[in-house]
């Protein structure tokens, strides 16, 4: 199976690499913010499934999950393009 590429966002690869340099960050904090991110997701999909149930437009499913995602302290957008790289494309 290949490998799939993904063009990173900048911006965030720029920030977690000035924070590394300035010393402010140790790349293991990184990691533990990332799972605290994962974390944080999964239990808020985990809360809109538990409070809807199921039968629902995906769409219900989708507002119900960004304001979860904001009450549990996370910063989210959806619909937002990502570039991927297909057979080299």
């Amino acid at each position: 199976m290949k490998r799939r590429s993904f063009d990173y966002d900048e911006e965030i690869l720029t920030q977690i690499n000035a924070r590394i340099k300035k010393g402010a960050a140790d790349p293991g904090d990184e990691v533990q913010d990332v799972n605290d991110i994962i974390n944080r997701t999964s239990g808020a999909v985990i809360e809109v499934n538990k409070e809807l149930g199921s039968g629902f437009p995906d769409k219900v499913y989708e507002n119900a999950l960004m304001l979860e995602l904001r009450k549990q302290g996370l910063r989210s957008r959806n619909h937002v393009p990502v570039k991927v790289k297909y057979k080299g494309v």
